[in-house]
């Protein structure tokens, strides 16, 4: 389970047209590090699976990952709460 939360987060920060494509061999779409944790058909599996419940909130679902987004979106803000960087973080800028 560890796995696919992680490669539900990974989905998350990086758009693809659609869950298959994370899993492709395309080139073009694919993600180094997902197919070396799992099979794109187990993950689907887990996807169609895994269902949270969301009592008393008003949620859109919609999109392939529409089961657990709001819970991700939740996740995420506390991330964001928990993290303060420092001074010395920096954007790199390209010189012209």
């Amino acid at each position: 389970m560890k796995q696919f939360f992680g490669l539900c987060l990974l989905l998350g920060t990086v758009k693809f047209p659609s869950v298959r494509d994370f899993f492709s061999n395309n080139p073009l779409y694919c993600h180094p590090i997902a197919k070396h944790v799992m099979s794109g058909r187990r993950f689907e599996q887990l996807l169609n699976c895994f269902s949270v419940e969301y009592i008393g909130e008003d949620v859109i679902l919609d999109g392939p990952m529409k089961k657990i987004n709001p819970l991700f979106d939740k996740l995420i803000k506390h991330f964001q709460n928990a993290f303060f960087p420092n001074e010395q973080l920096s954007l790199a800028s390209r010189q012209t």
